[in-house]
């Protein structure tokens, strides 16, 4: 099972590793390290691919054996997850306890426990036994044969932090290095942090944008913490109709697209106290039922309570027929079903709480490997809570919950061409393009001229001078007294060869067994193309050639410059600009709660908010302008990055870019501009890297178009406004002579 890493989910990776290494190399028993990432970013397939490199990297004659715990079943969740990672690839063994031969933990195997096994005291699998099966014995006779114990703490805040759970790790398992993976770090020690940041996340599509709860009530207001929402004694049906109504809407969306995702409600039932009865659950069926004809009986209604568990097979497919899931608490932690985009909270306390673990079961997108959709309806989750004040975690308040909404005030009824770059994955393992890297880097190195193909001997002692040991470690048993050994064994000799591979791919690109593979078709490529050697008859000649001592530096270097012409082939794929031939100003933007509102006249988002640190000074004086122009009918502040802003395409010398110009501006005369501010620094860069003339190209696509670069003579704005409307070869640092006036 391959995963494409994302950028983040590689440099953790990267960074786990650098971390364990040191504390690892320098003896640095009980190390700890805190993996702090957001909900949905993938914690379990980072630290996956952190055990697979830190067993393929190190040496083999290290004994390293893993401890996987987490709360409730969450370690059945990640046992699976990591074995279908692992299958077929025999690096990594994933046991549960009575998988355990001779009652102990093997070299690189993982043992996956819960903290309810092993965390009472009252439970056999840490007492004595008659089968002497318990946590206590397991570990000393895992470290009597020397090896080395690295524990996996999932969910850390989740009962780690216990004096039993504490006692347990450090007076009996003792590890060696600890890895805490949480998406909320509370107190406690640690010697390094590896940090996910929640923005990064978001940028690669594998979580929504932001999380909106009661859309479509007024007044909504973060005060301290707390959201208040003016409900006016909304009923719990009425909540019920406002989440089936958006479920719906985001359903015709996915339609519309050509999506097969049918999208999940979630509906969160308050506990049931002692000695009350709640018929909260039976209204809410009778409703669905007679009203949306949903209900367990059609399929299209789950339930997931703890004595009551229905329609739940396959729930999490995305294009499964449950439109509805009833549940309670139980269900918040570990359980993932990302086409889940509304939920719906009914509580009888007065007061309802917004933490990471409530809002992560709407949180994740239901197909990360696409990534958003470049649709507000689809790229956000919603919330409804049936309460006037809801507290949202300070955790969560900045970058998860948008609360501020500004809305177009009217539809300008026109459509531009606009552009945006069709966002690529993070490359970190090799495709087909490689090879052609490779005999392109081959041929401009003259590889083929001073490689030398008779007279090849490999021993064991050379490749272990140059770090490169076979892969299998247990076919191949050497005696130390040998200093040198001639391979003969074409095996054996596969594994040293991929070996080779593996260690030459770091640490750009992942050494997985895809990209090994491609490193090794290159090679053999290369070798039937210039000499006419064909791998199916001569591999181990092949691989003899490339290993001995006279060559194996000159495919070094090869493979190294092939990997930077691959990584060139990947930028130019990433920079591949979509056209959106009917763009318009967005009819609603949702801000997070990082933006203060704005007393403005004209502008035709309202209200107009904006982030302290993205609205320049130059943007702020612009904006005063346009509001006290008589000839300005109305202004849109733009945005960046994402495709529902605007974007005219550029060249950075020969990569094409999208350029998002600051401001679109209606005159009364219906004539619409189009205008960036600069000012020092940011004005020369917009001059030499091409903005500026690929706005001018722009321009003069329509007779009503006009704009450019302006600027202000003054550095309070108090001066007179310039604009440039000739090419950047025409612009002279520091000087205004080229400049018009700005009338409009």
């Amino acid at each position: 099972m391959n995963f494409t890493l994302r950028k983040y989910q590689e440099k953790a990776v990267k960074d786990l590793l650098s971390n364990s290494r040191d504390f690892i190399e320098e003896n640095f028993d009980e190390s700890k390290i805190l993996f702090h990432s957001p909900t949905g970013s993938g914690k379990t397939v980072v630290v996956a691919n952190f055990l697979e490199r830190f067993i393929a990297e190190s040496n083999p004659a290290n004994d390293f054996v893993f401890i996987w715990i987490a709360p409730r079943k969450l370690h059945d969740q990640s046992n699976e997850k990591l074995s279908k990672i692992y299958k077929d690839k025999n690096i990594l063994k994933c046991s549960e306890i009575g998988d355990l031969k001779n009652n102990r933990i093997q070299k690189n195997e993982i043992l996956f426990l819960n903290w309810e096994s092993i965390n009472k005291s009252t439970n056999t699998f840490i007492k004595e036994n008659e089968d002497e099966i318990n946590l206590e014995s397991v570990i000393k006779n895992t470290k009597q044969i020397g090896s080395k114990v690295i524990l996996i703490i999932d969910e850390y805040h989740h009962g780690a932090a216990t004096d039993r759970s504490l006692t347990l790790v450090d007076e009996v398992i003792k590890p060696n290095l600890s890895i805490q993976m949480t998406a909320t770090p509370k107190g406690g020690d640690r010697d390094a942090i590896v940090r996910v940041r929640h923005s990064q996340v978001v940028e690669e599509g594998m979580i929504k944008k932001n999380i909106i709860p009661n859309e479509g009530f007024k007044e909504r207001k973060l005060i301290g913490g707390q959201l208040e929402t003016n409900i006016k004694g909304g009923t719990d049906i009425l909540f019920l109709e406002k989440s089936l109504k958006k479920r719906k809407e985001i359903h015709e969306a996915f339609i519309k697209k050509g999506i097969d995702v049918n999208p999940l409600l979630l509906i969160q039932l308050p506990d049931d106290k002692k000695g009350q009865k709640n018929d909260l659950r039976e209204k809410i069926e009778d409703y669905l039922n007679d009203e949306y004809d949903i209900s367990v009986s059609n399929g299209k209604l789950g339930i997931y309570l703890s004595k009551d568990k229905k329609k739940l097979q396959n729930i999490k497919d995305n294009n499964n027929e449950v439109e509805v899931l009833i549940f309670k608490q139980a269900i918040a932690l570990g359980w993932d079903c990302p086409r889940a985009h509304v939920i719906t909270f009914f509580r009888e306390w007065k007061e309802s709480t917004f933490s990471k673990q409530t809002i992560g079961r709407v949180l994740r997108m239901p197909e990360p490997e696409k990534g958003h959709y470049d649709d507000d309806l689809l790229d956000n989750a919603f919330i409804f809570a049936n309460q006037n004040l809801i507290k949202v975690e300070e955790d969560i308040s900045k970058g998860y919950v948008s609360i501020e909404q500004s809305n177009r005030k009217h539809n300008p009824k026109f459509s531009m061409h606009s552009v945006y770059t069709k966002r690529q994955r993070e490359k970190t393992r090799l495709d087909k393009d490689y090879i052609t890297s490779f005999l392109k880097a081959a041929e401009t190195s003259g590889l083929k001229t001073v490689i030398k193909l008779k007279g090849n001997k490999v021993t064991t002692s050379f490749l272990s001078e140059n770090k490169i040991e076979s892969l299998d470690r247990f076919s191949f048993e050497r005696d130390i007294n040998h200093t040198s050994i001639d391979i003969e064994n074409t095996e054996e000799m596969e594994s040293y060869f991929n070996n080779f591979s593996a260690s030459s791919l770091a640490p750009e690109f992942y050494a997985e067994d895809r990209s090994i593979k491609q490193v090794n078709k290159a090679i053999y490529k290369f070798f039937l193309n210039e000499f006419q050697i064909n791998f199916e008859q001569h591999q181990f000649q092949i691989m003899e050639i490339v290993l001995s001592k006279k060559n194996i530096k000159h495919f070094r270097n090869t493979i190294e410059d092939a990997k930077a012409l691959y990584q060139e082939i990947q930028e130019e794929k990433d920079n591949i600009l979509e056209v959106l031939t009917d763009w318009n100003i967005p009819k609603k933007i949702d801000y997070q709660n990082d933006v203060t509102e704005l007393s403005v006249k004209k502008s035709i988002m309202m209200p107009f908010f904006y982030n302290k640190v993205k609205l320049s000074n130059p943007e702020r004086y612009f904006i005063n302008y346009l509001d006290e122009s008589k000839d300005v009918l109305w202004w849109y502040k733009n945005g960046e990055k994402e495709s529902k802003y605007f974007a005219v395409p550029y060249k950075d010398e020969s990569i094409t870019k999208p350029f998002f110009v600051d401001f679109i501006i209606m005159l009364k005369n219906k004539k619409i501009g189009f205008f960036d501010t600069k000012s020092g620094t940011y004005l020369n860069e917009a001059m030499t890297d091409g903005k500026n003339d690929g706005l001018l190209d722009f321009l003069k696509s329509d007779s009503s178009y006009f704009g450019g670069i302006v600027t202000n003579t003054k550095d309070d704005g108090s001066g007179v406004w310039k604009v440039f409307k000739k090419p950047s070869q025409k612009f002279i640092r520091g000087d205004l002579k080229n400049w018009e006036n700005l009338n409009f």
